[in-house]
């Protein structure tokens, strides 16, 4: 596993790198590129990742995917519910809030996302970065839309149990500062047992095929770590 640790740090120069004992012969290990909150003093960063393309590296092709997400309807309105999401959570606790209003680009190691990052400074000193944490997680690409409903939707139709995926992994100091991300893009180690997740934001006009390849694409990052290769 050490192995697939240095692959991920390698090739992951935008991603946030853990690897985490669960138990005996259990780990969680993965490349989340998407940064919950961050804080340093008052100083409070997020940055929501919401609607994607698979990278070609292909500087045309590349070039012709970005154009395409940053007017895709269905991306911005996904990405819109996401961001919405998190300034209503923050207003009341944070003062001088900014964000990019229209979607900046953010390229992971096999992506291409659209990025918010939104900065404000906290208005109680007594909270720290994992009071932020938890008051935003979990996130509408995480658990959808209203909550509620989409929670026991969830929990009817998914034929899995996500265990520690889109779970909140991060640190903190004894200041309270720190930052935690969420746990996708990752792997489950049980002894010899090795199970894959990644995921996609599903929004009314989202197509099946779009969200599968979006998904299997998400699967790269551990694969290559692993030094394997998708059928």
């Amino acid at each position: 596993m050490s192995s697939w640790l240095t692959n991920l740090m390698h090739k992951n120069k935008q991603g946030y790198i853990f690897s985490i004992e669960t138990g005996h012969l259990q780990n969680l290990i993965g490349a989340s590129p998407e940064l919950l909150v961050k804080k340093e003093g008052n100083i409070v960063t997020i940055n929501p990742l919401a609607g994607s393309r698979k990278q070609t590296f292909n500087e045309v092709k590349d070039a012709d995917l970005v154009k395409e997400l940053l007017n895709s309807e269905k991306d911005l309105h996904e990405h819109k519910i996401v961001v919405d999401y998190m300034c209503e959570k923050l207003h009341p606790y944070l003062s001088d809030i900014e964000f990019n209003k229209r979607p900046m680009i953010l390229y992971t190691d096999t992506m291409i996302h659209l990025s918010t990052v939104i900065t404000g400074k906290l208005k109680n000193d007594t909270m720290n970065a994992l009071d932020l944490a938890e008051l935003l997680h979990p996130t509408p690409a995480i658990y959808g839309e209203p909550q509620k409903q989409t929670l026991a939707f969830i929990q009817e139709t998914e034929p899995f149990k996500r265990g520690l995926y889109t779970g909140l992994v991060g640190y903190m100091d004894s200041n309270g500062d720190g930052e935690w991300v969420i746990a996708i893009r990752c792997a489950e180690i049980n002894n010899e047992d090795v199970t894959l997740f990644a995921g996609a934001g599903i929004v009314n006009s989202s197509l099946q095929d779009s969200e599968f390849n979006e998904i299997s694409a998400k699967f790269t990052t551990m694969l290559d770590a692993m030094g394997l290769k998708e059928n």
